[in-house]
């Protein structure tokens, strides 16, 4: 049985759940004296694939927009998920002081004045041909003139590339998604994973082992390495998922978990993903 239909604001703004997921990216750009600076968007896509051709949405008070229009030169950064809460604390301030607080790193783009954000995995340099105006909106085009990936995120199957790009889609409510899985039309179970399980335990510790073990899985997850982590509810015993390239890149990782330093037991299994 389908569920009936429920009409729903033309705003998109108002749209929860929201119909049209955005990727998230970060544009980088100029001014006229060379001064950078860098701003999350959503609303960015491919235009044609003569020329080719790129666009996103702005708006005429932001910095990104005055920069372009200056310059004509711009990055689209593709940032992964692990950069999710640097991405929405952007929004507290600005220039300077925005690109200081995320802690991010400007380097020289290949072709165009405005500079890469190193932490991000793939990079679009563009150059203005047209802004579209719609009200204080604008919808600015550009030629691309060069593109650069992380070369981890071409290697292997296009479920471990997807992985290891991780990107971001904006929901809305301060609410984000991330790429579960990369399937292929007319592929059939099983599909090949980097991921390794590893069940620790059973273990009773002191609080500041505890945490230092936690500390250590959040910097895991930043890193893009930790998929989940947590125990069980009935027992002593805790399950993690890494992501790793090897079953001896994954033994190094746990092997450096203060927990498993203190001589926590622990088994390791690679892991294959079938859904």
């Amino acid at each position: 049985m389908i569920d009936p239909k429920v009409a729903m604001p033309l705003d998109k703004r108002a749209w929860v759940t929201s119909l049209l997921l955005q990727q998230i990216v970060i544009v980088s750009s100029v001014d006229a004296n060379g001064i950078a600076d860098i701003a999350p968007k959503s609303w960015a896509s491919m235009a044609a694939f003569d020329g080719p051709i790129l666009g996103f949405g702005c708006n005429v008070t932001h910095q990104t927009y005055r920069n372009i229009r200056a310059t004509g030169d711009f990055v689209v950064n593709v940032p992964p998920a692990r950069l999710a809460e640097i991405i929405w604390a952007m929004a507290e301030r600005h220039g300077a002081e925005r690109i200081a607080a995320a802690g991010l790193t400007l380097v020289p783009a290949a072709r165009v004045s405005a500079p890469w954000i190193e932490e991000c995995l793939g990079h679009i340099e563009c150059r203005r041909i047209d802004i579209k105006y719609m009200g204080n909106e604008v919808y600015i085009f550009g030629t691309i003139e060069h593109v650069a990936i992380s070369s981890a995120c071409l290697i292997g199957t296009a479920f471990e590339r997807y992985a290891r790009l991780d990107p971001i889609f904006y929901l809305e409510e301060k609410t984000y998604g991330s790429l579960d899985a990369a399937r292929q039309v007319g592929s059939t179970p099983p599909l090949r994973s980097s991921m390794f399980l590893v069940k620790l335990g059973p273990f009773s510790v002191a609080e500041d082992l505890l945490a230092r073990h936690l500390q250590y899985l959040a910097t895991l997850r930043s890193d893009g390495r930790l998929a989940m982590a947590g125990s069980f509810l009935d027992g002593d015993d805790g399950l993690i998922v890494l992501k790793a390239a090897s079953s001896e890149e994954a033994q190094g990782l746990i092997a450096r978990d203060p927990l498993v330093r203190a001589g926590c037991p622990f088994s390791l299994r690679p892991w294959q993903r079938t859904f």
